[in-house]
């Protein structure tokens, strides 16, 4: 027990603006729209992962180095504030990367109920991007499938945290089939 409480305390140190949206939306905020409780969970998953798991595709000098290259090659200061702008975030780990690594991590009952449903991490990313910034390409989840969704991303959070403070894959499983909201889960839309 004691590890175990020194592992949810190293990981509050490392993610608690994810965990504190997590534990605490539903007690101070109360129910809202579907459409912020979806973003709401995206945003947890994709923060959770930045501050637990990092991501980077190329180590930091190295993209710095090649930040500075591209912008030596820019003609003009506006060319190098476009470039400066535009690398700001380039060497981060897409959405898409973040979600399938926190699938992967959760455990094997996740990934096989993820698994069902096709183009599931694509159609979060969309409807995400849709909500945040009215895009209009991808294919989104309609308002019913986006709760549905939601309370699967909601328990690919759940799963992150009892792994990362040391529960085996088997007991995160049995811990979430007992939970109620797995129990009300299940396929109820297409997805």
């Amino acid at each position: 027990m004691p590890d175990l409480m020194e592992a949810w305390f190293s990981l509050y140190d490392k993610a608690a603006y994810p965990l504190q949206e997590y534990f605490l939306s539903d007690v101070f905020e109360g129910p809202s729209v579907f459409e912020e409780d979806f973003a709401r969970s995206v945003r947890c998953l994709e923060v959770y992962h930045r501050v637990t798991k990092g991501g980077e595709y190329l180590p930091r000098g190295v993209f710095n180095d090649l930040v500075g290259r591209l912008k030596d090659a820019a003609h003009d200061v506006s060319e190098r504030s476009f470039v400066a702008m535009r690398m700001n975030f380039a060497n981060e780990l897409t959405l898409k990367q973040r979600l399938e690594d926190l699938i992967a991590h959760s455990c094997g009952l996740l990934e096989m109920e993820v698994g069902r449903r096709p183009k599931f991490v694509r159609r979060v990313v969309d409807t995400r991007n849709n909500i945040t910034h009215q895009s209009t390409t991808g294919e989104f989840f309609s308002p019913p499938q986006m709760a549905e969704a939601r309370d699967i991303l909601r328990r690919i959070m759940r799963a992150n945290i009892l792994r990362d403070i040391g529960f085996a894959e088997d007991e995160v499983q049995a811990a979430l089939v007992r939970s109620p909201e797995y129990a009300r889960g299940g396929v109820r839309y297409e997805l």
